[in-house]
């Protein structure tokens, strides 16, 4: 078989498990009890350049009950396109991480919640190039130039410093992601105008591959805290965080091995639709996790918007979300995440 059938053969059966895992996302079975009410949807940074480290996604403060437990499985496409230079570092990145994410909760004790994910990763050509393209189309919206001087459907990720080229990914690539786990004590119920707030604390063990920039190959701790401010038709849900990364083993070599403690904070508002329905609205705001500042490539920090939608039943909840990036650099130009929640509450 020469290489173009191999690679065929790979890209296709690598099309069949996402596609495999988008259905199970949808046609999950419902098991227990409805699941708790207005809670936020667990959104990440998905650039390669972020999703290396460990992140603390929102999360609902009042966590769960004793002896409930939670299992939530996603699927996170998210498309970038990068061409830039300076200071003698240049960067192309023009591909789509998708990654399917399995995260587990468990109510540890009556004010402790355990929380584990682990998930796998591709590095594939731009699924949503087309999508975006006739977006930007259709709403009158400037298309940047490093998207109007790129082929669809390409992966490329690359940095070179000089006339040296520090790091190239393989085209495409994949591989499991970190394994994340955090644990939530509450510290104060929801009473009045008071929220309910808990304090968090997380690590990341390296269980990606260093290679392709896939994982950065150390352990990563953080410290966060949370705040929910619940009411009967919406409720508020605050998180910030700091995080001390490992450096980036993943990208020896290049300008951005090196790394330094950063913060990440978000805001997420949820609203009740009807008995089943809830829309959501998130922004989401990061510090780079990278000791060396390039602007043109990589920005100080990094700033999200997502708008979710959540379908509750018994036992389970189905949900969606549409992610956007409001600073140039350090996030996904446009994601899209499908998501299934089972559990007993």
């Amino acid at each position: 078989m020469d290489r173009g059938c191999r690679f065929a053969v790979r890209w296709g059966g690598a099309r069949a498990v996402r596609a495999g895992l988008l259905w199970l996302v949808v046609a999950a079975a419902p098991v227990v009890a409805a699941p708790p009410p207005l809670a936020p949807i667990a959104l990440s940074n998905e650039m390669p350049m972020s999703a290396a480290f460990l992140q603390l996604p929102p999360a609902d403060a009042r966590g769960l009950a004793a002896s409930a437990w939670s299992a939530t499985l996603t699927l996170h496409a998210a498309n970038m396109i990068m061409a830039e230079e300076q200071d003698g570092v240049a960067m192309r990145m023009d591909l789509e991480s998708e990654t399917a994410r399995l995260a587990l909760a468990y109510g540890a004790a009556e004010r402790a919640t355990v929380r584990a994910t682990l998930g796998y990763r591709w590095h594939t050509g731009g699924v949503l190039d087309g999508f975006i393209a006739s977006a930007e189309d259709h709403l009158g919206l400037p298309t940047p130039w490093s998207r109007r001087h790129t082929d669809r459907g390409e992966t490329d990720w690359s940095i070179r410093e000089g006339e040296t080229t520090t790091f190239a990914a393989a085209d495409p690539a994949s591989g499991a992601t970190d394994l994340a786990a955090d644990l939530a004590w509450r510290l104060t119920d929801a009473r009045g105008f008071r929220p309910a707030t808990a304090v968090r604390v997380g690590v990341k063990l390296p269980t990606a591959p260093v290679r392709d920039g896939l994982g950065s190959g150390g352990v990563d701790w953080a410290i966060g805290g949370l705040a929910t401010f619940p009411a009967t038709r919406w409720a508020t849900h605050l998180a910030a965080a700091m995080v001390w990364p490992s450096r980036h083993h993943g990208l020896a070599g290049t300008a951005f091995a090196s790394t330094s403690p950063f913060a990440s904070a978000s805001a997420t508002e949820v609203a009740a639709l009807g008995r089943q329905w809830e829309a959501s609205c998130s922004l989401a705001w990061r510090e780079s996790p990278y000791s060396q500042q390039i602007d043109s490539i990589l920005e100080a920090s990094s700033m999200e918007v997502a708008f979710g939608l959540r379908r509750r039943a018994a036992g389970s909840s189905l949900f969606f979300a549409l992610t956007e990036n409001l600073l140039d650099k350090g996030a996904p130009d446009l994601g899209l995440l499908f998501g299934v929640e089972v559990g007993r509450w």
